[in-house]
């Protein structure tokens, strides 16, 4: 019985131990792939790559991401705007212009 069970618990981590290669084997193929389709849009021209929405800036830092990161959201991310954050000015209140709370006595109110 112990026998059988040192070797389900070695076969257990050859299973993990293939698991975890090719998930990285995938990764690495699927980086390569994406590296592919980057340098293709880097041959194109500013026109073409602004007909798309990207910039050169966008390719290029695509290309920096780390390896497990998705470059192709990345990118989608940059054309939908993500890349400037906006600002939207809003009017502040001062404590005059807010309103008392409801339980406050009515002289505190008016001050």
């Amino acid at each position: 019985m112990m026998t059988l069970t040192l070797a389900t618990a070695a076969s257990r981590r050859l299973a993990t131990g293939l698991r975890r290669l090719a998930r990285t084997a995938y990764a690495t193929l699927k980086s390569a792939r994406e590296r592919r389709a980057l340098a293709q849009l880097l041959a194109l021209d500013e026109r073409m790559l602004h007909d798309i929405g990207l910039a050169r800036g966008d390719v290029i830092d695509a290309m920096a991401l780390p390896v497990g990161q998705d470059a192709g959201s990345f990118l989608e991310d940059r054309r939908r705007g993500a890349r400037r954050p906006i600002l939207i000015a809003t009017r502040v209140a001062t404590p005059s212009a807010l309103p008392a709370p409801a339980n406050e006595p009515e002289a505190r109110r008016a001050a």
